[in-house]
């Protein structure tokens, strides 16, 4: 009697479990259990098309390799901060998966890139990797949210004779980018979606001094330059991470300039690319400090009156520009002291954002082409601060000479 009543209680129960989840799905969870198969609800549809898994579709999307620092996309002005919230980015991201894979060069959305682990050995020495080691002692950490990265401009990145950190690629995809990005956003250089500079940098002084000597003989540089020609920015690893990136930061400068305008003037170039070499990238932020031992030269110049005027500096030929430069730095010293104090007023930035322009020939500059970057181009710049700048050139002069004076404070993107 108790079995009966055990069984009818069981039955039931059943009959209630079947009543409330309905007898189709019953039936269909049976028909998993047998086939031993996931069913989906649009099975039928899709016999012959495989559904990309999240890892399988992000794979394709992702164009750079990873990066420490997502790149701020709105890089108007200094002092500017970039700022997404989680809703948007989340949309941005789900709007990227919907649509069929293709190479990611500028605009991207954020897409998740293979991991990237930290740790530390046993004599104190920082490791990175894209696998989790086993030796479970090692203090490790899973780094991959930070290396989260958005690529706005192709950057090919080769090493020569020299096995790159991972780390340190990182970084210098980051600071080309977040270069383009200040170029694009505060002084209006528009390229085009294939846009891309390639970056060499060698392990060893006599291979990269070999390659100088037969493509640069006359570089005067020995850490870095940059050649046209071929759109590249040749890098000496140098004795520490910190000064081969500033040398990359400066050489990609006159890349992703010249890829625009070809040749420009010595100040303007040289000078733009000394502002970029400083810079500094935390998270969204772009802070680009003063060159310190830059201001103090100048300053010091300009309390003994000995601070070239500037329509004589203006007025100096490539070749006399890099006459003057000395062993001091006279030239370079200058071309970043006026670039700085340009790019931290929305005045200066209009003004260098119309030069560049003026230096694009028209025929590229109605089609958003980029020039050939031998070409010559025939610019003044005196002319074009008396057409661009309110005041003209003595105003500019009277302008920077007071800044000069000034404490310095770093440009924030």
């Amino acid at each position: 009697m108790r079995e009966y009543s055990f069984s009818l209680f069981i039955l039931s129960v059943l009959i209630a479990v079947a009543i409330w989840i309905g007898p189709s799905e019953i039936i269909e969870q049976w028909m998993i259990a047998l086939s031993g198969t996931e069913h989906h609800p649009d099975a039928s549809l899709n016999k012959n098309k495989a559904t990309p898994t999240l890892q399988s579709r992000t794979t394709q999307l992702s164009a750079a390799q990873i990066s420490k620092h997502p790149i701020p996309t709105n890089t108007s002005s200094p002092t500017s901060s970039s700022s997404n919230s989680f809703s948007s980015n989340l949309a941005s991201s789900n709007q990227a998966l919907s649509k069929p894979a293709v190479p990611i060069k500028r605009q991207a959305t954020p897409t998740p890139t293979k991991r990237v682990f930290q740790w530390t050995d046993a004599k104190g020495v920082i490791h990175y990797g894209d696998e989790k080691p086993t030796d479970h002692n090692l203090s490790i950490k899973d780094r991959s949210d930070e290396f989260s990265f958005q690529q706005t401009f192709s950057v090919d990145i080769k090493a020569v004779s020299y096995e790159l950190p991972l780390d340190t690629e990182s970084k210098v995809e980051i600071a080309v980018s977040n270069i383009f990005e200040i170029y694009r956003n505060a002084l209006g250089l528009n390229y085009r979606d294939d846009a891309h500079i390639n970056v060499s940098i060698y392990g060893k002084y006599d291979e990269f001094e070999q390659y100088r000597n037969l493509y640069a003989p006359k570089a005067e540089t020995i850490t870095g330059f940059y050649l046209p020609a071929k759109n590249e920015a040749i890098i000496w690893k140098n004795r520490n991470t910190k000064t081969m990136l500033s040398v990359t930061t400066h050489e990609c400068s006159h890349a992703i300039l010249g890829y625009k305008v070809g040749r420009s003037p010595a100040w303007l170039n040289e000078g733009l690319a000394e502002y970029f070499e400083t810079m500094e990238v935390f998270g969204f932020a772009v802070v680009v400090p003063p060159h310190k031992a830059w201001d103090e030269l100048i300053q010091e110049r300009y309390y003994q009156q000995e601070l070239m005027p500037l329509q004589e500096y203006l007025a100096l030929t490539n070749e006399e520009w890099r006459s003057y430069n000395g062993d001091d730095g006279s030239a370079y010293s200058m071309a970043w002291s006026l670039v700085y104090y340009l790019m931290g007023t929305r005045e200066g930035r209009l003004l260098l954002k119309k030069m560049i322009v003026h230096l694009e020939p028209p025929s590229a500059r109605a089609k958003g082409q980029e020039t050939s970057p031998l070409q010559p181009r025939q610019f003044n710049s005196i002319d074009s601060i008396n057409k661009f700048y309110y005041g003209g050139i003595k105003a500019l002069e009277l302008n920077w000479h007071q800044w000069i004076r000034r404490n310095k404070t770093a440009h924030r993107y």
